[in-house]
């Protein structure tokens, strides 16, 4: 898919984080990768220049995307099933503009995230809020999936830049030392 993307000058992005469906069914997670897959997917991030954005506040549910059911219901993200509107009653117009709940998630900077926002893998980190309210029961709760994922991601990343110091170093050494490792 990569490939082909590449191909028509379309972006790649590939999340792997899987959660239970919104209706419950806890299916899905039995094709969660491992720890040596995700290693294996998050070095492929890295080597063709991806790399986790991290969490910053809010995604873009409810201020950049919405979902609508096919009720009619307005919803932040598919994921994320907290009911903005219904398009039966109100107008799109009307629900994008003045829905409290659009409000509400617009709102949500990163300090909300109490238990994140001074989390060292912060930088790292996709969590979704609508996982996490499926999964954890609230939207502003750590995603225990997300933060495997971002442990491993960082510690995958930390390898590699010691990977590069060390290359960086190679074959390099102090005059001092040089003449030291001689006389032993």
């Amino acid at each position: 898919i990569a490939e082909f993307c590449d191909d028509i000058g379309a972006d790649f992005v590939s999340n792997p984080l899987l959660c239970a469906t919104t209706k419950g069914s806890d299916r899905p997670l039995q094709y969660r990768l491992s720890d040596e897959e995700l290693r294996t997917h998050v070095l492929w991030e890295l080597g063709n220049g991806k790399k986790a954005s991290g969490l910053t506040g809010m995604c873009n549910a409810g201020s950049c995307i919405v979902s609508i059911s096919a009720r009619g219901k307005v919803l932040p993200c598919i994921m994320l099933r907290l009911e903005a509107g219904d398009l039966r009653h109100e107008s799109f117009h009307q629900i994008w503009n003045y829905s409290p709940v659009l409000e509400w998630v617009r709102g949500i900077t990163i300090e909300d995230f109490k238990e994140c926002c001074g989390c060292e893998f912060l930088g790292v980190c996709n969590r979704c809020p609508g996982h996490a309210l499926s999964n954890e029961g609230s939207m502003l709760a750590p995603l225990k999936e997300a933060c495997r994922i971002s442990n491993l991601r960082k510690e995958v990343e930390n390898e590699q830049q010691d990977c590069r110091g060390k290359e960086k170093g190679k074959g390099y050494q102090e005059p001092e030392r040089v003449s030291e490792a001689r006389a032993h």
